[in-house]
């Protein structure tokens, strides 16, 4: 649970530093139904506290079957803890510890490390969801907690009723959120929210499995526009137009311009 009642509090640098270090002693404690992370042989300071304060209580929804929940959690997460700035919202630390310790049976539950039975596949899987392994922003995007704040941060639009009408398309399929934000796209917010809204004008066309390939397709196709043009530059209009004209010539079985 993140408490609206005290301040964020993070691990230290050199406390990240050595879980990551230790991730192959400590790999049992993963699948363990209590945070392990007092135990860790550590002399130096294990936890900071911040200047953030969460503006609501949050206790994550746990994923039931196939549905995860993934757009309530988000929503959650990011209405408690919107004064984060996109700077301090990059930072490890934050998510290491969220990760750790006030969601850790979410993150049990939602990314377990009993997934894979080789060692070598389960570590890294641990420092993939549980930890930010990069600097690079798709890192963060892997990060269990963090890729549900900074999915809602993106697709959020503020010039809409519900401002974030566009993270509930965003998360109600799992493939649309891997197809979208661990692409450059993704990370270019114009182009993730007119993409988001053609998805929703478009949900008869983009449902099911022929839907998850076209959107793949069109994601690849702006992906590949971007080594060409600047997307930044672009118009959400410039973009929508687009979107149409690919989806239309794919639905055709057109060759591509």
């Amino acid at each position: 649970m993140l408490s609206s009642s005290i301040p964020l509090e993070i691990f230290s640098t050199q406390f990240v530093s050595t879980l990551k270090a230790g991730v192959g002693e400590w790999l049992p404690s993963y699948a363990s139904p209590e945070p392990f992370f007092s135990g860790v042989r550590f002399t130096g300071q294990r936890e900071l506290t911040t200047p953030v304060q969460p503006q609501e209580d949050v206790v994550l929804a746990m994923p039931d079957g196939e549905k995860h929940n993934d757009a309530m959690n988000a929503i959650a997460l990011h209405r408690s803890l919107s004064n984060l700035t996109r700077l301090q919202a990059s930072d490890p630390r934050i998510w290491t510890r969220l990760a750790h310790d006030s969601f850790w049976d979410y993150m049990r539950a939602r990314w377990p490390a009993e997934r894979y039975s080789e060692r070598d596949k389960t570590t890294r899987y641990v420092l993939e969801r549980y930890f930010v392994q990069r600097s690079e922003s798709r890192a963060l995007l892997r990060n269990g907690i963090a890729r549900l704040w900074w999915g809602a941060h993106l697709s959020m639009d503020k010039r809409r009723e519900n401002a974030y009408e566009l993270t509930n398309v965003l998360y109600s399929r799992l493939d649309i959120a891997q197809t979208l934000l661990e692409r450059a796209i993704g990370r270019t917010r114009n182009i993730l929210i007119t993409f988001l809204d053609f998805i929703r004008a478009n949900d008869k066309v983009l449902a099911g499995d022929q839907g998850r390939t076209l959107i793949r397709q069109l994601a690849m196709y702006l992906n590949l526009m971007g080594g060409v043009v600047i997307l930044d530059g672009l118009t959400e209009k410039d973009v929508r137009d687009v979107l149409e004209r690919e989806l239309e010539r794919m639905l055709n079985a057109e060759p591509a311009a």
